[in-house]
């Protein structure tokens, strides 16, 4: 199961998936992310994908996840923000990309909720 949707008043596109997402169905989540991606008709937003419900993610799915990141920034979203399921994915992900988020332009958390 997925929502993508856009909060006007946060200038965020927000794109979450969860339960046990499989290749196929990650793959489906992404062409419709990058459809929705292709309907913003602003810069400088901010584009937010949510992981953090999935219960498994089968082999395949974070690198068919990561398409985002790169074409979100293509398409002119000024930050990428990441919510992962754990602090372990996250401190991964920071360390990762340590530049992109000491520069602001790139966050990698848990969910607030």
């Amino acid at each position: 199961m997925y929502f993508i949707g856009w909060n006007q008043e946060e200038n965020k596109l927000v794109a979450s998936i969860g339960g046990h997402v499989t290749a196929s169905e990650a793959k489906v989540f992404v062409d419709e992310a990058v459809r929705e991606l292709n309907e913003v008709q602003v810069s400088g937003f901010s584009f937010e994908l949510d992981y953090s419900c999935a219960s498994r993610l089968d082999d395949g799915v974070i690198d068919t996840l990561n398409i985002l990141q790169t074409y979100s920034k293509l398409r002119g979203a000024g930050r990428y923000v990441c919510v992962a399921r754990d602090e372990r994915e996250v401190e991964f992900l920071i360390t990762n990309r340590l530049q992109q988020v000491l520069e602001g332009a790139e966050e990698y958390r848990l969910s607030v909720a």
